[in-house]
């Protein structure tokens, strides 16, 4: 089990795998190489588009810091009027900043893990009220089917389900 790649900074790419196994036994087995394209979350917010591209260049190659850093801190000019949280936009700045500064993999590891958390408070910045109460009874109704819930209380989360795609 793979888990969840869409925050993985390859995620939207074609990469190649193969799947090793052992088992208890001791035996290996290996499945042939094949192609696939790893899954990746759709963001709506504009600034995400590029935030995508520059975590990619960065991951697969730190000695480009400079130059994220450089398009990350144009990126900042061009929409620091326009962005509605500014813990967000601070968040940025601080990243830019280590790029900047950093050649220690570690940190620039680490920059890239932080890029993500802004990519997703962006979009949960950009959700309407009705689209956070949609997902937040989502998220209800897939824990109660996965964790067995009575029926009469998935009944109640179906309908809250509905009512708030209605909404």
């Amino acid at each position: 089990n793979l888990g969840d790649m869409t925050s993985h900074p390859l995620a939207g790419t074609m990469v190649e795998i193969e799947v090793a196994d052992e088992d208890a036994l001791g035996q290996k087995g290996r499945s042939r190489k094949m192609k696939v394209m790893l899954p990746q979350r759709a963001f709506r917010n504009p600034l995400n588009l590029s935030l995508v591209a520059m975590r990619r260049t960065l991951a697969l190659d730190s000695r480009q810091a400079g130059k994220v850093a450089a398009d990350l801190d144009k990126l900042i000019r061009e929409n620091e009027k326009k962005s509605g949280n500014p813990t967000t936009l601070e968040a940025l700045k601080e990243i830019q900043k280590i790029l900047s500064t950093s050649q220690d993999e570690k940190t620039l590891n680490r920059a890239v893990g932080d890029m993500w958390n802004v990519m997703l408070q962006l979009e949960e910045d950009s959700m309407s009220a009705a689209e956070k109460h949609l997902r937040d009874v989502e998220k209800d109704l897939r824990e109660a089917l996965r964790d067995g819930t009575a029926e009469n209380e998935l009944q109640k989360l179906m309908d809250d389900s509905w009512k708030a795609m209605r909404d």
